[in-house]
């Protein structure tokens, strides 16, 4: 697709246009006009082939979760003023996976990993402040947190508005009221609005009947892109005129005393979230220093156990057998060790034998020593002929 893709560029606009005096010459130049239309026909089947293929090569679809969030503050009066009205306070944004109370703290999957951005207004007429707005995003270092708490003081109530933009995978897209209507979507990733989109032109029959690579609009499509028709190979830009950013969840919490002894005020929500559902062993890689030593220390552990167990396995197998036949249990044990002896100086007795001089004076010794020597003049003659450089032919 990509080599298509850099070949339409490198075309130029003029070889695919024949004008009106040419054709009166060449007639046969019809035959041109019709394979470039055939070879865009090709260009557009390719690319939606090309889409379905990636959509279902795509990682495994993301799990709908629920995250409880908990927005809360507390307030007390500032012990930096004398006037009682002057409270200090902080709100509190909190939040975590209702699914993952009985994991382990290192595995749990923390409110930053859920959010791209945070954005705290606070109301200026009740919060005189410059600093009325407070704003948070992740970036690529950002440790990942359970939550965020905002401290500030003057009097109350305080007036908070929380904007939540949470990090969709893959990223979503709104779409606009017609196309909303037309494919029973309201937000959803971009090859996913595709492929529904395939399926409303299918079922609708919008393709043109003799240039199948065109597609009809009908009134909804046309509400939605504001254009008649379109080429299956111009869909994916068409499809982005009418999608819109995610808007974000938006929270109003307000600050105020309460009868609570803190000034404790809790607000609880449950928001439906796609936690992505990747397998632990591609992210291996990603693991910090720390967590890779001690991977290793329990790969060492586990063979250091594997091995024990091992020995006391030969162990019980060696016991078992005993208590069977002992009597024939240790007769065939003094016989193996007999063996083992036996081979053992065998070989010393051997190995001893070459270490003594009068070995060297049997008759066999001249003969191993002429063949030795015979061996290794003849290893020497071939390196010698194959390092000289061959003789020039006259």
């Amino acid at each position: 697709v990509e080599a298509v893709r850099r070949r339409n560029i490198r075309r130029k606009a003029a070889s695919q246009v024949l004008t009106y005096p040419i054709q009166q010459i060449a007639p046969e130049s019809e035959q041109f006009l019709k394979l470039c239309e055939f070879e865009r026909k090709i260009d557009a089947l390719v690319e939606q082939k090309h889409n379905e293929v990636v959509y279902a090569q795509h990682r495994p679809a993301p799990q709908r979760r629920t995250v409880r969030l908990f927005i809360s503050h507390v307030a007390a009066p500032s012990p930096e003023h004398d006037d009682k009205a002057m409270m200090q306070w902080s709100l509190r944004i909190e939040g975590r996976l209702l699914e993952e109370a009985n994991r382990r703290e290192r595995d749990r999957k923390r409110l930053a990993t859920f959010v791209n951005k945070i954005i705290v207004e606070l109301d200026p007429t009740s919060y005189t402040s410059s600093d009325n707005a407070i704003e948070w995003e992740r970036a690529p270092k950002s440790v990942d947190c359970d939550g965020f708490e905002i401290t500030r003081t003057s009097p109350l109530p305080v007036k908070a508005t929380i904007l939540l933009f949470f990090d969709h995978h893959p990223k979503r897209f709104k779409l606009n009221s017609s196309l909303a209507i037309a494919l029973q979507l309201r937000s959803a990733p971009e090859l996913e609005i595709n492929r529904a989109l395939w399926t409303y032109i299918r079922e609708n029959d919008l393709q043109d009947e003799q240039e199948r690579h065109i597609v009809r609009c009908d009134a909804t499509l046309k509400k939605a892109f504001g254009i008649d028709s379109f080429k299956v190979s111009e869909m994916a830009g068409v499809i982005r005129t009418a999608l819109l950013p995610v808007e974000p969840l938006q929270f109003e919490h307000v600050i105020s005393k309460t009868s609570s002894p803190d000034n404790y005020g809790e607000e609880v929500y449950d928001i439906e979230v796609d936690v992505d559902n990747t397998s632990g062993s591609n992210n291996s890689s990603l693991l910090a220093a720390s967590a890779q030593s001690e991977l290793q220390s329990l790969d060492d552990k586990l063979q250091t156990y594997l091995s024990a167990i091992k020995q006391a396995k030969d162990k019980r197998e060696f016991m078992l057998a005993f208590a069977e036949d002992p009597q024939r249990f240790i007769l065939t044990w003094v016989m193996s060790q007999l063996q083992d002896e036996k081979e053992a100086n065998e070989i010393a007795s051997i190995r001893q034998a070459q270490r003594a001089s009068k070995t060297y004076y049997e008759p066999w010794a001249s003969d191993a020593v002429l063949q030795y020597l015979s061996t290794e003049l003849e290893k020497k003659r071939q390196a010698n002929e194959s390092s000289q450089p061959a003789a020039s032919v006259p």
